[in-house]
């Protein structure tokens, strides 16, 4: 058995050197099958290793650590040893794997805090104390000079003397609370126990070595807890001895709580082990809490490590989707080089068997020949991708990720398990065509040789039909999910794992179909031109028809990589257009800054204007962001509300021709609107605005007020007075609202308006919560003000009473109304108007505003707002914005807006004037206003910087500020997309071009080395060598430009097929906005480029070699 092993392999070995040069191009096609399918899981498994350092080192080390937390009573060392025991053991088991130090310590119920004597009025104030051990603390603070260590060492517990305990306090504790070393302080508890009180001295403060330690982050996790921000909180360190020895035993009834930071290292947590990581973590908490009641867990990792894990999944099946279409291609090569190989051996195997080589012995020839290229491909294709995925780290296409520093690469199990994968399937390549050629006699042989016949094994097998049978189906499921991702009836979102198939299986059956046409093609061809062209086309048409198969291979595998190219470009232009547009989208404008703080004193400043007044700011637009509520269908879901300046918006917001069906400019002009309340002018020097009015009965908690707007948009409510008298009365009030406080702590500290100010409304409220607004009437006279030398002018003259309207904010205003009289009231000269309410209920305000009537604001909505409202273009309905109800009419409709998630939620977009001044006509104290501003830059450099810097402060304070230019630059490094794409389709590029290139040079040689012959008889039939060159020129043109026209075609209509199913963002939500298909020219004509080059010279080199050929010679060997 071994010596038939021996001869077969040295026969094997014999054979592989009389056809080096074609097996040299089969191994290196195995290799790359290997080499790309392990190189896969090790790329992936170094990008999830640089992913998750790069998320963890963006955590705060206290938020990535996890504190635990345990109350219990009574206050002993017994009770706490047990608890202690139990959570460190817990946790070593479980998170111990990770974990590396420890941080413990406690803190006491929280006491009531006051002065030695005052003890029966403690708790009126809000000064309150609580105790706190840990050995640690001298670790993270120090002793300020002037302080000593508390010592409690010899104090004994005598219930007939008070007990004095000796203890630490903060610097911060101590500067705010005004405690100094020796002060004697009491506390009491405010529980019942053994003692009601005790006091407290002083004997050193600590101050913090550092405020980021991790102690400090314990410290108000635990023992600051229980005290709110409300109240002012003194801390007493003490020693844990003391703590349990002196103050536990003193108020046995008293609870602790005991905490546990569990310090996490980073460096221990590998992507292989993040969902171990979760595990452990929620298996902690799980089984203290099973033991322990009031157990309590703090960590963000959990949290980071879920979201971490979400956005491999989601990130790694589009990377595989390219990956997998590569392999296709790769495959395809082995399965079309290892055909010519045999074709070329066919003479010595037909050879062999008419010399008794049976057709089991042909096969362990080849069996060995491939289970030896294959095993090669197995042990050396990992090697071979692991040795390029690490020199690929210090290329130019991840320097921002590393710096040039390499990617580290790890040969795990499933890579040489991928590796084998590619092996076995590069083996079926190998055997399948030696099997057929194995049982070819050597007539067959010869007939076949004189005249090629026959279907290729994938039309005589209908491999083609097949795959277009298994596309339908799988496509039909693709239709039905949406998307590649599938949700689960848990909710938990799930990938079907053969669909990443589809636009491999896509390419391939397509191109089967159209190679399966390409012969009829030909055979038409051949019979329309061959009366019309010279020789030379001609017989090339011949040739091409008469052996199709054999020129269909090359152009299949052409196709194929045409295909890929096309794809891959598309798939890195479109994913690179929307890794910045989902920026653009998210942001906004360049510059977003939302959270905005206008000025709580003061006098007030002009939003917008103060923007736009900074250097640096090329345009600004203020913004509304809030909430709402159909008013026509209260159960229906809540929308969301945008409120924009018209006029500015489109300087600033960035939009894509596909958001709106007409331009910017006219989407945004559809929201401008006239209706604005005018509201009557109120004179500069006035410091008094006064009403004379009548009521039409004493209506003592019935509250007038009066609403003024200022010159910078801002609304004051002034309160004038209430209607305790049914006589006429001039309310009046100032102007000047600091004047005006009665608290001592709030003068000087009102926000004043800014002149000139407008009169906007006059209303009532009923201000008797237990009541309800009951029917009445206000007849308003002269309205008028005082300068600041006390001297009365009346504004009401020039007054149009016509102009007033009623208040509409709530459905109980519906049957308020207003008349005018002419005629002189009672203690009212002239005209006057009068204002008639109904019932309702109290603290809602009813009145009437002076202007233009305001019948509606002009909204636009969201696609998805009149699919789930029912509501068309046209519509006017109410809605609920800050409890005010305001009207709206529906003018246009948009696919998407800058910032607004419209998959997920409904929304629409108002002008901020028209919501601002509608929604805040009435007189209640809240005021609705902008809470964004979007701006556009035009700072450069250190300037820009600074001005970026600054926003968060300046000129109002913000909660954030979105940069553009970070967010772009984030994504560009983000090793899970954009810069971890960009390797991916350097493969794709180089495995178009290496494949492409190869087996045109296979075929090549293969097709010259087996027409020398017929080449040699053309000529000696009167062919020149120009018609002879034409042939073969035709023949290669004809199957490049074909192959490549083909696949361009394809590559191009299957990514815009494909691309929609896989638009989903790396934490599994739909990109916003859609993705629209964009093709990476420059690096596609890069490769094609460099493809044709190569095509023609090896076309040309066929062309020189034919020119070379010696007919006698040639000859001579043929008929040997």
């Amino acid at each position: 058995m071994l010596s038939d092993f021996i001869t077969t392999w040295k026969f094997v070995i014999k054979r592989s050197l009389s056809h080096a040069r074609l097996l040299i191009s089969v191994v290196i096609g195995v290799l790359l099958a290997a080499a790309i399918l392990s190189g896969t899981v090790i790329y992936f498994n170094s990008l999830k290793e640089i992913a998750l350092d790069e998320t963890l080192d963006a955590m705060p080390s206290n938020d990535r650590d996890l504190v635990s937390k345990a109350v219990r009573g009574p206050t002993t060392i017994e009770e706490y040893q047990k608890v202690n025991s139990l959570i460190v053991d817990e946790a070593t088991r479980t998170i111990g794997w990770f974990s590396n130090s420890l941080i413990y310590g406690g803190s006491s119920s929280t006491f009531f805090l006051t002065e030695p004597g005052k003890e029966e009025s403690a708790g009126k104030d809000n000064a309150r104390a609580y105790f706190a051990f840990s050995p640690d603390l001298n670790n993270y603070a120090g002793l300020i000079d002037g302080g000593s260590i508390p010592d409690n060492s010899g104090l004994l517990l005598d219930s007939e003397s008070p007990l004095v305990i000796e203890a630490l306090i903060s610097e911060e504790s101590a500067w705010e609370s005004g405690i100094e070393i020796g002060d004697t302080l009491a506390v009491v508890p405010f529980w019942s126990d053994q003692i009601d009180r005790a006091n407290v001295v002083v004997t050193g403060v600590i101050r913090k070595l550092n405020p980021e330690d991790d102690f400090w982050h314990l410290n108000e996790l635990v023992f600051a807890a229980n005290t709110g921000s409300s109240f002012r909180t003194v801390p007493f360190y003490i020693s844990e001895e003391t703590y349990f020895g002196i103050l536990g035993r003193s108020f046995p009834d008293m609870d602790s709580n005991y905490g546990w930071m569990f310090s996490v290292n980073k460096d221990l947590i590998s992507a292989d082990r993040a969902q171990e990581g979760i595990v452990s973590i929620d298996a902690l908490e799980s089984r203290l809490q099973g033991k322990l009641s009031s157990y309590r867990q703090f960590t963000s990792l959990d949290e980071l490590l879920v979201d971490y894990d979400k956005r491999l999944f989601f990130s790694k099946l589009p990377m595989f989707v390219l990956l997998v279409l590569v392999a296709v291609v790769v495959l395809y090569y082995i399965v079309t080089l290892s055909g010519l190989l045999i074709e070329r051996q066919k003479g010595e195997i037909a050879l062999l068997r008419s010399r008794g080589a049976g057709f089991w012995h042909l096969i362990s020839i080849f069996t060995v020949e491939g289970l030896t290229i294959s095993g090669m491909s197995i042990a050396l294709g990992p090697l071979m991708a692991a040795g390029a995925i690490k020199l690929a780290g210090s290329t130019p296409i991840f320097a921002e990720l590393l710096g040039g520093t390499g990617l580290d690469v790890n040969l795990s199990g499933s890579a040489f398990a991928l590796g084998a994968v590619g092996g076995i399937f590069s083996f079926c390549a190998l055997m399948i065509p030696a099997i057929q050629a194995s049982r070819v006699s050597v007539t067959a042989y010869r007939r076949e040789s004189a005249r090629p016949s026959g279907l290729p094994f994938f039309q005589k097998y209908y491999i083609d039909v097949l795959l277009l049978v298994l596309l339908v189906v799988l496509f039909r499921q693709l239709s039905e999910q949406g998307s590649l991702f599938a949700s689960q009836a848990l909710g938990q979102t799930t990938a079907n794992y053969l669909l990443l198939a589809v636009p491999a299986i896509t390419l391939l059956g397509f191109a089967l179909v159209l190679l399966r046409l390409f012969p009829v093609a030909l055979n038409l061809a051949s019979r329309i031109l061959s009366k019309l062209l010279p020789v030379g086309p001609t017989l090339g048409l011949w040739q091409m028809a008469r052996n199709p198969a054999y020129y269909a291979r090359l152009s299949l595998l052409l196709i194929l990589t045409a295909g890929l190219g096309i794809f891959a470009a598309s798939f890195g232009g479109t994913l690179d257009r929307s890794f910045e547009e989902r920026v653009l989208y998210s942001t906004g404008s360049e510059i977003r800054i939302d959270g905005i703080s206008t000025d709580a004193s003061g006098f007030t400043k002009p939003l917008q204007l103060s923007y736009q007044e900074i250097e640096g700011v090329q345009a600004s637009s203020s913004v509304y962001r809030g909430s709402a509520y159909d008013y026509t269908d209260l159960t229906s879901d809540k929308i969301q509300i945008l409120a924009i300046n018209p006029d500015t918006f489109g300087d600033v917001g960035w939009f894509r021709s596909d958001f709106f069906d007409t331009n910017v400019q006219d989407f945004l002009a559809s929201l401008e609107s006239g209706d604005v309340a005018e509201g009557i002018a109120i004179p500069e020097q006035a410091r008094t605005l006064g009403v004379i009015a009548k009521a039409n009965r004493p209506q003592p908690s019935v509250r007038l007020a009066a609403r003024i707007v200022d010159a910078n948009d801002r609304y004051f409510t002034y309160e004038m007075g209430t209607l305790d008298t049914s006589n006429v009365q001039l309310y009046e009030v100032s102007l000047t609202r600091t004047s005006r406080s009665t608290s001592r702590l709030l003068r000087g500290q009102q926000l004043e308006p800014t002149a000139p100010l407008r009169l906007v409304s006059i209303a009532i409220e009923e201000t008797n919560t237990l009541g309800s607004t009951f029917p009445g009437q206000i007849t308003i006279g002269q309205i008028s003000v005082r300068n600041s030398e006390g001297e009365r002018f009346v504004i009401s003259e020039s007054v149009d009473n016509t102009m007033w309207n009623p208040l509409s904010m709530n459905p109980d205003s519906i049957g308020d109304f207003i008349t005018i009289s002419d005629v002189d009231v009672e203690g009212l000269e002239g005209e006057s108007v009068s204002f008639n309410w109904s019932t309702g209920p109290s603290l809602v305000p009813r009145g009437m505003y002076y202007g233009t009537k305001m019948s509606f604001v002009p909204v636009i909505a969201s696609e998805s707002f009149i699919a789930s409202s029912g509501h068309e273009i046209g519509d006017l309905f109410y809605i609920y914005v800050a409890s005010k109800r305001i009207p709206v009419k529906l003018v246009n409709v948009f696919s998407y807006f800058p910032t607004l998630d419209v998959s997920n939620e409904i929304y629409l977009v108002a002008n901020i004037s028209n919501l601002i001044a509608f929604a805040n006509l009435d007189t209640s104290q809240r005021e609705l206003k902008p809470n964004e501003m979007w701006l556009e830059l035009d700072a450069t450099g250190q300037d820009r910087v600074d001005l970026v810097d600054s926003l968060k402060n300046e000129p109002f304070g913000a909660t954030n500020v979105f940069e553009r230019d970070k967010f772009l630059e984030e994504s560009s490094v983000d090793p899970l997309t954009k810069a971890g794409w960009r390797a991916i389709l350097f493969i794709a590029f180089g495995a178009v071009f290496i494949l492409s290139c190869l087996g045109f040079v296979v075929h090549a040689y293969v097709s010259f080395s087996g027409r020398r012959v017929q080449f040699a008889l053309l000529r000696t039939v009167g062919l020149t060598q120009l018609q002879i060159g034409t042939v073969v020129l035709l023949e290669q043109v004809f199957v490049i430009a074909t192959g490549m026209a083909l696949g361009a075609w394809m590559g191009q209509n299957l990514g815009a097929i494909i691309m929609p199913f896989i638009a989903n963002d790396d934490v599994g939500t739909q990109v916003l906005p859609p993705f629209v298909t964009e093709i990476s020219w420059i690096a596609l004509i890069g490769t094609y480029a460099a493809m044709i080059f190569v095509f023609t010279a090896i076309t040309f080199s066929m062309i020189w070699f034919v020119r070379r050929i010696s007919v006698v010679t040639t000859l001579r060997i043929g008929e040997n």
